[in-house]
């Protein structure tokens, strides 16, 4: 993520406001307090994100905020993509072990004195590749 400038209408004393590249994202801004320790004096504007850590940024401020908004990112594209792959094995699982079997069953009845009796039973164990 790039800062691509100062949005100065909307800056004020103790806070600057800086425009992004893509957008600041409420996910990212939750995310910077976890891989920097500056991340809490950051907050959001619509999609501009907002310093307030009260004092004028030391000189090498801008370059070190792209770096850590970056991990930021980093880290939520890790977790939708780790949310992905969990939704996908969860899915994978589910079709190769169904919750419960399914059996077709095959009755042999035979009629004697005037009853029908059930001579046998058998069940079959059916597979996916079986027709319901």
């Amino acid at each position: 993520m790039k800062l691509t400038g100062i949005d100065a209408a909307k800056s004020k004393e103790g806070e600057l406001v800086f425009r992004t590249e893509p957008p600041m994202t409420e996910k990212v801004l939750q995310e910077l307090p976890n891989v920097w320790i500056l991340g809490s004096e950051f907050g959001i504007d619509g999609d501009l994100l907002v310093w307030r850590g009260g004092s004028y940024p030391e000189r090498g401020f801008p370059q070190q905020v792209e770096i850590f908004l970056t991990e930021a990112e980093n880290a939520v594209q890790a977790k939708k993509t780790g949310d992905k792959n969990q939704h996908q094995a969860f899915l994978k699982k589910s079709r190769s072990k169904p919750a419960s079997a399914w059996f077709r069953v095959r009755c042999r009845i035979r009629q004697a004195d005037g009853r029908f009796e059930i001579h046998s039973v058998t069940l079959f164990r059916m597979n996916d590749s079986d027709n319901y």
